[in-house]
C-alpha cells in the first residue's frame, strides 16, 4: 500500500529462477593504519599518505591522506583516530570531494575520534571518484593512527 507520491525503495531483485532476493547490504568497513601504512584485507579503495612515516603532524604541518576508487560506493562513515601530544594542541582537518570542501577547528583536545562526516548532510554518494581528508596542526604535536572507512 503506497500512498501518493511516496516513493519507497523495496531493495529487491528477482534471479534466474524467478526468487526474490533481498538486495539489502550490511555496512562494511575499512581501516588503513598509518603506523605501517596498510589497509585491512580485501579492501576496494586505494589509499594514499602524505605525512610522516610516524603519522605525527607537528605545528604548523600536514598530513593529506586521499581515498581513490569510491565512485561506485556509497560512503557513510569516516573515523579519523588522532591523538594530540598535549591538552593544548588545536587542529584543523578538512574534506573535501567533488569540488567541495569542509572543515573544522579542533578548538580543544579531546580523546574521541573525530568523523568528518559529521560536517556533511548526507553520506559521499556514487560517483565519487576520489576523497581527501587534510589534518593540520595548529600548535602542538598530533598523532594519526587509523583512517576507517564504512561503506
Amino acid at each position: 500500500n503506497f500512498g501518493m507520491r511516496q516513493v519507497i525503495t523495496l531493495n529487491l531483485s528477482i534471479d534466474e529462477n524467478c526468487d526474490i532476493i533481498s538486495k539489502e547490504s550490511t555496512p562494511q568497513s575499512v581501516t588503513y593504519n598509518i603506523l605501517d601504512q596498510s589497509t585491512s584485507t580485501d579492501a576496494p579503495f586505494d589509499f594514499q599518505y602524505e605525512g610522516d612515516v610516524t603519522g605525527k603532524v607537528s605545528q604548523y604541518d600536514a598530513a593529506i591522506l586521499t581515498i581513490c576508487g569510491c565512485e561506485k560506493y556509497s560512503i557513510t562513515d569516516i573515523v579519523l583516530n588522532v591523538k594530540a601530544g598535549k591538552s593544548s594542541s588545536k587542529a584543523q582537518y578538512s574534506i573535501e570531494f567533488n569540488d567541495k570542501k569542509y572543515s573544522n577547528i579542533i578548538s580543544k583536545y579531546s580523546t574521541t575520534a573525530y568523523t568528518p562526516l559529521a560536517l556533511l548532510d548526507a553520506p559521499i554518494p556514487l560517483g565519487t571518484d576520489s576523497i581527501t581528508i587534510t589534518f593540520y596542526s595548529q600548535s602542538g604535536a598530533w598523532y594519526l593512527e587509523s583512517l576507517t572507512l564504512t561503506y
